[in-house]
């Protein structure tokens, strides 16, 4: 196992997330698939969610 290099890994991912204007999708947060990673003022990394509206078919007609 290269623990440095996972950790490597999880430093690139989470600055490259941080960028502006960067949107992300995950399954990890259930019902909240797309979203941002952000600073806030303390500093601490958090998932903030983005509203996303489903694109959908219009509804068949039933007989």
């Amino acid at each position: 196992m290269d623990v440095e290099g996972v950790l490597k890994a999880r430093r690139t991912l989470l600055e490259q997330l941080l960028a502006p204007r960067t949107y992300a999708f995950v399954f990890h947060f259930g019902d909240q698939a797309f979203g941002r990673v952000v600073r806030d003022a303390a500093g601490d990394v958090q998932w903030r969610p983005a509203p996303a509206r489903a694109l959908l078919p219009s509804p068949v007609p039933l007989p």
